[in-house]
C-alpha cells in the first residue's frame, strides 16, 4: 500500500499560532498541496487569534450571524489579522500585528447568499444602465462606473463584497447592516474585542474560496522581499521572551 509522503514539520505547526516569520519558512518548505493542508488548518479549523481567550464568544457570534444572514454557521470564517494574528496580504503589510486598528474579516461560503447578492449587483447595473438611478456627485459616478466592471469579473470568480453594493438593494443592506451591529455587539461584549470594523465577503462555494485564498496568499508571499523577511525575523527574536 502506497503511505503518504509528507514533509517532516513539527505538529505543532498545526496547534499553534504561528509568528509571522515562522509562516514564511513553512511555505517554503512545503509542496503545493501541503501548503494548502496547512493554510485549511489556519484559515479554517482553529479559533481565530483575536478571539483566542473567547472561544464561547466567537462560536455565538457565528451563530448569530448565520441566523441573521440566514446560513449554517459552519459557512462563516475569519479570515485576515484577526484570524492568524498577522496580516497575510502582500508587501509592504505582510506579518502587520492584529491590534485595535485591525479589522473583523469574515468570509460566508453560501451558494444561495451569493446568488442573493449577485442578483442585487445585476439589479443595480441594469438601473443605472436605464437611468432609473443616477450618481450624486462625481465621485460617486467614478465607483459606480469602475463597478460596473470590477464587480462581475468578480462575481464570475466566485466572490462579491456586499460594501461595493449600494444598501439600497436588499441582501446587500442587510448583510452590511449586520456588520455594523457585530461590531457594536462585540464591543459590549468584552472590551478586548474592539475591532476598527467588520466586513464580510461572500463566496459562491468553497472551492473559490480556496482558490482565491491560495491566490492572495502565494501573491503575498512570492513578492515578499528578503529584507522584509529579516525585519520579521529580528522582530520575532527581540520579541521572545528571555529565559535565562
Amino acid at each position: 500500500m502506497q503511505p503518504f509522503n509528507t514533509t517532516a514539520i513539527s505538529s505543532d505547526h498545526f496547534f499553534s499560532y504561528l509568528t509571522p516569520y515562522d509562516f514564511i519558512e513553512l511555505a517554503e518548505k512545503l509542496n503545493s498541496d501541503e501548503l494548502k493542508s496547512l493554510v485549511r488548518s489556519r484559515f479554517l479549523e482553529n479559533i481565530p487569534f483575536s478571539f483566542k481567550h473567547k472561544p464561547l464568544i466567537y462560536e455565538t457570534m457565528r451563530a448569530w450571524v448565520a441566523r441573521e444572514i440566514k446560513i449554517n454557521p459552519s459557512e462563516i470564517v475569519v479570515i485576515g489579522s484577526a484570524k492568524l494574528g498577522f496580516s497575510p496580504t502582500a508587501h509592504p503589510n505582510f506579518g502587520k500585528k492584529f491590534g485595535d486598528d485591525s479589522d473583523l474579516d469574515l468570509t460566508a461560503i453560501s451558494e444561495k447568499l451569493f446568488n442573493e447578492l449577485n442578483n442585487d449587483l445585476e439589479t443595480w447595473i441594469n438601473d443605472i444602465k436605464s437611468a432609473r438611478i443616477t450618481p450624486r456627485n462625481t465621485t460617486e459616478n467614478n465607483h459606480w462606473q469602475s463597478s460596473q466592471i470590477t464587480l462581475p469579473k468578480n462575481a464570475r470568480e466566485g466572490f462579491l463584497d456586499p460594501y461595493k453594493i449600494p444598501n439600497r438593494y436588499t441582501t446587500a443592506q442587510l448583510i452590511n447592516q449586520k456588520m455594523w451591529a457585530l461590531n457594536e455587539r462585540l464591543k459590549a461584549s468584552d472590551p478586548d474585542l474592539n475591532f476598527k470594523k467588520c466586513s464580510m465577503r461572500v463566496y459562491k462555494n468553497w472551492d473559490a474560496f480556496t482558490k482565491q485564498l491560495m491566490t492572495n496568499l502565494n501573491y503575498a508571499l512570492s513578492t515578499l522581499p528578503n529584507q522584509h523577511k529579516t525585519l520579521l525575523l529580528a522582530r520575532e527574536n527581540t520579541e521572545k521572551p528571555n529565559l535565562a
